[in-house]
Parts: C-alpha cells; sequence; structure tokens
C-alpha cells in the first residue's frame, strides 16, 4: 500500500513516516517518482516495471537533490530501460556481445581509459573465452586464461588484465545476468606498488596559487583547464569527472554537484565549499555550450584531457611532475606529483581535519573503506612523528622526572 502525495517541495517537506515506521509515498499522476521516508533521510526512488520486471533504484536524498533533478534522472532511467540497455531479454548472452554492448559503450562514457580496457580485451580475452555463455564461465575458465596469459607480461600487466575481467563480471552482476563475480575468488599478484604521493602544505599553497594566475576571465592568460584543476584540489573528484561536468548537473545555488555516473557506475552528490562554488560559477557564467568548462576546439564538448596545463602548473609553482625537468622549489619532495594525486591529497586533508576515514571515503566516492584506506588515507612523515611525539608525552605527563635524550647521553 503507497500513500500518494503532491509532487511540490511543500509536500515532501511536509511528508513523515506514519505509525512510527519507514513510509513511501507516490507521486499523483507519475506513479514512477516514490519518495521513501526513513527515520533520519528522505529517499528519492524511482521503480520501473517493463516487462514483467521490476527496475527499482534509489537516485538521491530530499532536500539535497532538487525535484526537477529527480524528475530528468528517473526519466532518463526508464528510457534505458525501455530502450533495452537494461532489460534482461536472456541469460543467454556470450561475454563478447555482453563487453561489445553494454561494457564497452558505457567504458566509451565514462571512462578516460576506455581504449586501454578494449585493446586489453582484443588481444588476451576475446579469443579465449569471449564466445562462451556469460554464465558459463566459472572461477576455474578465468584462472585458466590468467594462468595462460603470454610469459613476458609483468605482475601489473597481469593484474591490469584480471581487474578488467573483474570490472565487466561485476557489471554483469548488476544487470542481473550473473549471480556471482567468477573473478573475486581468483587471487592477484599484488605487486603493484601503491602511490603514495600527495601535495605537501606548502606544495598545495603553491599549486594553489599557480591555478590562480590562469584563473582570471578578464586576462588572457585565463584557462579552463586551470579552472578544472582547481576544482579537483577543492573536491577531490576524479579529473575525469571534473572535466564532463554539465550545467545542469549544477544546483540552482551552486552549492551540489550530481555526477550521473562515476567509476563505480553509480551517481554521487558532491558537496561544494565556498571555493569550489566560486570555480564553478566563474566557469559556467563564461561557457559557451552545455559544459562547465567548454572545449575551444570542438562545439558541443568538455575540455580535453588537462595534462600539458598540470605540468605548467606545478611547473610555475616549482613542484616535481613527470614530462618536465625544471628548479624544484627548495623543501618540496623530488618525487614526481601526478593529477590522481591531487584526488589523494583531498582526501588526506579530509583525515588531517577530521580523522574520519569514513567521512573521507564517503566524501571522495570511493566504493569502500578498503579501498581509501589502502590508496587515498596517507600522511606525511612529519605528521606522524609530530602524534606519535604527542602520545608519548601524554603517557608521561604525570612521570616526575623522566629521562631525557641529552641526559642519557655521556659527555
Amino acid at each position: 500500500m503507497f500513500i500518494e502525495i503532491d509532487y511540490t517541495k511543500k509536500a515532501f517537506e511536509a511528508a513523515v513516516r506514519i505509525d512510527n515506521k519507514d513510509t513511501e509515498y507516490k507521486v499523483k499522476g507519475k506513479a514512477h517518482l516514490r519518495l521513501i521516508v526513513y527515520k533520519n533521510r528522505k529517499s528519492l526512488l524511482v521503480r520501473k516495471c517493463w516487462q514483467g520486471k521490476r527496475y527499482p533504484k534509489t537516485l538521491g536524498s530530499f532536500p539535497t537533490m532538487t525535484l526537477k533533478t529527480f524528475e530528468r534522472l528517473a526519466n532518463e532511467y526508464c528510457e534505458r530501460i525501455e530502450a533495452g540497455e537494461l532489460n534482461k531479454l536472456s541469460r543467454r548472452v556470450t561475454l563478447n556481445r555482453f563487453f561489445d554492448r553494454i561494457y564497452l559503450e558505457l567504458a566509451k562514457k565514462n571512462k578516460k581509459s576506455w581504449k586501454s580496457d578494449e585493446g586489453r580485451y582484443k588481444l588476451y580475452v576475446r579469443g579465449v573465452i569471449g564466445n562462451n555463455w556469460l554464465e558459463d564461465i566459472k572461477s576455474y575458465s578465468v584462472q585458466c586464461l590468467l594462468s595462460g596469459l603470454p610469459e613476458h607480461l609483468s605482475d601489473s600487466s597481469h593484474d591490469l588484465i584480471r581487474a578488467l575481467l573483474s570490472s565487466i563480471f561485476s557489471l554483469a552482476v548488476k544487470y542481473e545476468l550473473l549471480d556471482k563475480n567468477p573473478v573475486s575468488v581468483v587471487p592477484a599478484r599484488n605487486n603493484c606498488k601503491v602511490n603514495t604521493r600527495i601535495l605537501t602544505e606548502a606544495e598545495l599553497i603553491a599549486f594553489i596559487q599557480s591555478c590562480l594566475v590562469e584563473a582570471d576571465p578578464a586576462k588572457d592568460s585565463f584557462s579552463f583547464h586551470a579552472m578544472c584543476l582547481l576544482l579537483m584540489i577543492f573536491t577531490g573528484m576524479r579529473i575525469g569527472n571534473c572535466c564532463s561536468i554539465r550545467k545542469d548537473m549544477i544546483s540552482p545555488d551552486y552549492s551540489v554537484i550530481y555526477l550521473r555516473d562515476t567509476k563505480q557506475g553509480k551517481p554521487q552528490t558532491v558537496f561544494l565549499s565556498k571555493q569550489a562554488k566560486w570555480v564553478i560559477k566563474t566557469a559556467a557564467s563564461i561557457s559557451w555550450n552545455d559544459y562547465t568548462f567548454p572545449s575551444s576546439i570542438k562545439d558541443d564538448a568538455p575540455i580535453s584531457y588537462p595534462r600539458s596545463v598540470f605540468v605548467r602548473i606545478c611547473k610555475r609553482a616549482g613542484i616535481a611532475v613527470n614530462g618536465s625537468v625544471h628548479p624544484i622549489q627548495a623543501g618540496f619532495p623530488t618525487e614526481p606529483f601526478n593529477i590522481h594525486a591531487g584526488r589523494k591529497s583531498f582526501c588526506s586533508h579530509i583525515l588531517k581535519l577530521t580523522g574520519d576515514i569514513k567521512l573521507a571515503s564517503t566524501l571522495i566516492g570511493n566504493s569502500t573503506l578498503s579501498v581509501t584506506a589502502k590508496h587515498y588515507a596517507f600522511f606525511h612523515d612529519e605528521r606522524l612523528k609530530n602524534v606519535v611525539e604527542n602520545v608519548a608525552d601524554d603517557m608521561t605527563a604525570n612521570i616526575v622526572n623522566f629521562p631525557t635524550l641529552e641526559a642519557s647521553i655521556p659527555h
């Protein structure tokens, strides 16, 4: 049983839990739009029935997501179902067909490295297990494929192929073509070194100041790429998501960005600080197409990957970066900094201020806490030394005449 509700902000605000139970409301005249009132939140849900199957999906929360955005995203989701993109017509689908028709099409829209996926699949997967039915591919088949890879491939390449297979099968599970991912029990070689490079506090200041040199629209030096890099630093978004932000993904008050698809294949709400709001509002106000950071070459496209601008900004700031030999500012690390490390720097700054890894993981949109802990939660050595020092000082605060280092050194 559902309770009907008017599709107005006032009605949604007034909706409450009934009989102290989570309550679902159905929008009058728009039955696929639903509001579920929980104890501590209100979720916006779309329910679509198509060819005898139900497709529910939570799109966001109220009032963070506007009703206009909610209806648009819900309608887009329903259109995808009716077009057959999400409809499981048959479990008898080959791996090649699924890769070509579903995985690769989504990757082209959401992954900068989709060509690498296409190349690895063609070389190492398509002719080996590609013609097998999805449901017939078991963990043993995956292990045999990986064990039969050419000997000259490095462990890193081996794990990249395994990761590609895992992503493909995870998507098949999401579309209910499989019950479980056969790659999940196949071990990786795990020899890929985790890059722990993040910006020091001094480098962070220098990087932001260098970006600001190209942040004035009134000057010839203005660059949408530099503005995009600033947004990455202030939000921790992946650079690909930053580049492709459309204006209709931004809330009217410039406080929130609604990412429709992320690396995890699900939407993400990105909250904006006043600094990030300034970046978004400034760029959007002078953009000449539907994107916040428009391409100067293609009429209806976003900016390209900002690699060259990133190098220029790091060079100006005196920060080490691959692809450029320039003087490094005194006191700065000599290890090269890369674009993705800006996202890691944002995450580590959250941990510095809050110490809450779950909060950090949520804000940057990681899939699990373990991913955040392994690849994003880093601290500078100096801070770790200070923490150890403070802990020991606290332990010995009430111990009179505790020996000092100076006193223990013979003269």
